[in-house]
């Protein structure tokens, strides 16, 4: 268990530091306000988005791996995720798909991933 603590505050804490590096960049790009520094501020700021992104996938991935039924654990993770960015609510404004929609992304995916076996 300290293991994967420690592997978690290692990936917290190098997103600070490049959390803390697009910051500095951004002043800089502001006081300067030159080409360069604007190239560099847009260049590190993508790289933490990418980082991000890579780290909550990975964190997404894991919890639903860890559960026994994987389809209750989507759902879980789509409703956090939707209602961290809706109004807090339980409304259905933050979802941009209908029902209808999801159900069939998953059954086209299922059809294309014939050859994968559930274990």
């Amino acid at each position: 268990m300290k293991i994967k603590q420690r592997k978690k505050n290692e990936q917290t804490r190098d997103i600070k530091l490049i959390k803390s590096k697009v910051d500095a960049a951004h002043t800089i790009a502001r006081v300067k306000n030159d080409e360069n520094s604007m190239e560099l501020y847009n260049q590190l700021k993508n790289f933490l988005k990418e980082i991000i992104t890579k780290s909550t996938k990975a964190k997404n991935a894991t919890k639903i791996h860890k559960e026994i039924n994987k389809i209750q654990a989507v759902w879980k993770l789509l409703n956090q995720e939707t209602r961290k960015k809706g109004n807090g609510s339980n409304s259905p404004e933050g979802i941009c798909f209908s029902a209808d929609e999801l159900n069939d992304h998953f059954f086209s995916a299922g059809r294309q991933s014939k050859d994968y076996e559930v274990s």
